[in-house]
Parts: C-alpha cells; structure tokens; sequence
C-alpha cells in the first residue's frame, strides 16, 4: 500500500465515520467506540500511537467516498466470518434475522448448558419437600430457565468479544446493544423484579 494511500486518523474520527455514514442511526458514542474497537480486534485497524490508528488495506483508497465502500466491503465480508458474528446487527439496514446471533451463541454452548441442566437437577433432588416461601420458589422456577438461558448468552457472547483492544466493559455494550435489537429486555432482570417484589 502506498504512503500516500494510507488512511491514519484518531480513534474520534474513525468512531464518527462509522456511525455517520456505515452503522445505524440507534448507535451511541460509547457503543461506536466499542463497535471500532471490535473492529481493531478483527484486522480492520492497526494502533499507531495511543490516538492514531490505520485502516489496514492491500487496494488503492484514496477518497472518503472510495473509503466507505471500502468499509462495507470489508465489513459485508467479515459479517460472514465466526468471528464476525455480531456485524449485521450494527450496520444500516441490517438483513439477518435477529435471532442468529442467540442461534451461534447457543450451537457453541450446547454442551456446556446440557451439562449444567443435569447438575441443576440432580441439585434439585436435594431440595425439602416444603418451603417456607412456596410463592418465592413458585417464581424463581417460572424464570429459572429463562434466567440461565440468558446469562449463558450473555457470558458466552462477552467472551468471545473481549480481545486485545476490546476490553470487557466494551464486550458489554456490544452485547446489550445486539440484545436490543434482538428485542429482547435486559433490564429489568427477572430476579431484580423478584427483588423489589419481596422487599414490599
């Protein structure tokens, strides 16, 4: 690649040109440096200094409009990938459907969720015949399942995002950010309303 192709700018204006050209209208600040950085972890951005970062390109890009179809190009591609799993759901117009990320997520912890199933029950087998609180237990079996099932996902996803730029609090806006589009409520948790409802 050519100097004079090279493309080096601060974070702040890579985070700008993402989320006023190329991401979806819904994408705050903190969640567009999060998304940059998540970038920075698939390739798409190399550090220069602890400001200036280069967009990695082999092709000639050498105006702002032939940057962003770069970018889409690179992005579409990469949304194909394992490691690109949460993509689609940050770009404009987005066409995969908003379960696919829970359906990856859940073919890759099958095995780990099947095992924490049969601890449960064989934990369950333990418990007394009667409650105290029948209600209390009646509720935390209702979102029992529900409850798992999503802090599997949410520890699974996060996991998976965290790399050498993308720290665990970033992993975190991804993630609820891809959790709202997949229209699914994060807050308030099921056992945060459990909370306030036995403290009345």
């Amino acid at each position: 690649m050519d100097s004079e192709n090279k493309w080096v700018h601060s974070s702040n204006f890579w985070v700008d040109l993402l989320r006023d050209k190329i991401l979806s209208t819904e994408i705050n600040r903190d969640q567009g440096r999060a998304f940059f950085l998540h970038l920075a972890d698939l390739g798409f951005f190399e550090s220069m200094d602890e400001e200036l970062w280069l967009l990695k390109s082999d092709e000639s890009v050498k105006t702002p409009e032939a940057l962003k179809k770069f970018i889409e190009k690179r992005l579409a591609e990469a949304a194909q990938t394992e490691k690109g799993f949460v993509l689609d759901y940050f770009l404009s117009g987005a066409a995969r459907t908003p379960n696919a990320v829970a359906e990856d997520t859940e073919k890759q912890s099958a095995s780990e969720s099947s095992r924490k199933k049969k601890t449960s029950g064989d934990s369950d087998k333990n418990l007394p015949a009667k409650s105290s609180d029948p209600s209390t237990l009646q509720i935390v079996k209702k979102y029992g399942r529900q409850i798992q099932s999503f802090m599997d996902l949410e520890q699974d996803m996060v996991g998976r995002l965290i790399g050498k730029h993308t720290t665990k609090s970033d992993a975190r806006r991804i993630f609820n950010f891809v959790l709202g589009k997949m229209k699914v409520k994060a807050e308030p948790r099921p056992w945060e309303q459990l909370s306030r409802r036995r403290h009345k």
